[in-house]
């Protein structure tokens, strides 16, 4: 049996709930194999990072070079990239890459609003590494850093969704996040020249940590799959509302998404504007 293989660039998260803990939880669910090159070491917990470190640049090229020499690789999502030097190696392995589907979750800016990458490799992410890329999936304060400019509702959203595919000539998928309604959590996908709006029902969770790297993994997964960027994208969406509807508690204050049942039913509604 020969099952998919994809590679998760990205940092890791002690409290196992983001970076490549959660990629690899969802490669997993999406029956494909996962394998990682870790980028930084963080020590963290759902509510806050309180520090980050490096693995050195060297490091993170041998463990790229171990997967991609030896394995088939269907599909490479990158996350936190750290600095410069990790974006400009890791641009330099792109740019020899054909026909594999590359998804960027930019991890520049967290919902919470702390930077967590370097301001010098923000440049290069915007200058190289998003050029590279078959989708990228900012959030709402990473595609307003990125254009310079404020997105204040909806009709700004589905207007920045359009404007990043054309910047970096690839599809977006653009979080909705804090824009969504009292009802739905929406996101907005650009894949050549349509949009789509992305709703399902919106989840009063006790925590949505890692959720930007849940869904830009399982994205990734579904296209080494072989399904099509809309199909990847409603899948991916899916399963982030059915973890989020599927928090534990893992600690006295503590809560986290959990791996939802296999299968559940798809509650995403696809529209195109």
């Amino acid at each position: 049996m020969n099952i998919p293989v994809c590679l998760t660039i990205a940092g890791s998260d002690s409290s196992g709930g983001a970076g490549i803990q959660a990629d690899l939880k969802a490669f997993a669910y999406f029956t494909t194999f996962g394998t990682s090159a870790v980028t930084a070491i963080t020590a963290q917990t759902p509510s806050g990072v309180s520090s980050i470190f490096p693995v050195p640049v060297d490091e993170v090229l041998l463990q790229y070079r171990a997967v991609t020499e030896t394995m088939t690789v269907k599909a490479i999502k990158t996350g936190m990239l750290t600095n410069a030097d990790i974006v400009g190696t890791v641009c330099d392995q792109f740019d020899e890459l054909r026909g594999i589907p590359i998804i960027v979750d930019p991890v520049i800016i967290a919902g919470s609003g702390d930077r967590l990458v370097e301001e010098d490799a923000t440049e290069l992410i915007l200058e190289r590494l998003l050029p590279l890329a078959t989708l990228i999936t900012p959030n709402v304060l990473e595609a307003e850093m990125i254009l310079d400019q404020p997105l204040p509702d909806n009709i700004a959203l589905v207007e920045a969704v359009q404007q990043l595919t054309e910047d970096f000539d690839c599809a977006v998928m653009l979080k909705g996040g804090h824009h969504s309604d009292k009802d739905f959590a929406i996101d907005y996908l650009t894949v050549g020249d349509s949009t789509y709006r992305l709703r399902s029902p919106l989840v009063n969770a006790r925590s949505s940590h890692g959720t930007g790297c849940t869904l830009s993994a399982a994205i990734a997964a579904n296209l080494a799959s072989g399904k099509d960027m809309i199909t990847a994208a409603a899948a991916a969406k899916a399963y982030v509302h059915h973890s989020l509807a599927n928090c534990s508690t893992v600690g006295p204050e503590a809560w986290a998404m959990m791996q939802p049942e296999v299968n559940e039913e798809s509650i995403v509604e696809v529209e195109i504007l």
